[in-house]
């Protein structure tokens, strides 16, 4: 079955763990591919769309995950996002760093620009156990 609706082809990391109280947050990339996409940015046929997820791993097991949501944290949706890029529908978590209870979200776009995306670190620890718990 697949985790993520929106990885139907692969998921990757989008940086290093954080630790929270509730466990490491990881950021993730997910890469859905849709065969009935035309032409989108330089090449000819680019049918894969990239958004941002997020998973909780065990402060003790990093390899055992403790919740996930299956939906994006950060999907392509800012006209800078989905189009006049070198690759449009893109968005790809680089890193995560925590300023006092913010979390600083450091994202490329379109695989043309690098932007910031910033939220509560307890909401997103929050939408990853609103989730799914294996």
């Amino acid at each position: 079955t697949q985790m993520f609706d929106f990885a139907n082809t692969k998921i990757g990391p989008g940086g290093a763990p954080i630790r929270t109280d509730a466990g490491w947050l990881l950021l993730i990339h997910g890469v859905d591919h849709d065969p009935t996409r035309g032409k989108n940015g330089w090449q000819a046929s680019w049918r894969n769309r990239y958004h941002g997820g997020v998973a909780l791993l065990d402060l003790e097991d990093p390899t055992r995950v403790i919740a996930y949501n299956p939906k994006p944290f950060l999907p392509p949706e800012a006209p800078y996002e989905i189009s006049g890029g070198f690759r449009n529908n893109v968005v790809f978590p680089m890193t995560g760093l925590v300023m006092g209870d913010e979390l600083y979200v450091y994202y490329g776009a379109a695989d043309t620009h690098t932007c910031l995306a910033t939220c509560k670190n307890a909401d997103l620890v929050a939408f990853c156990l609103d989730g799914v718990r294996p």
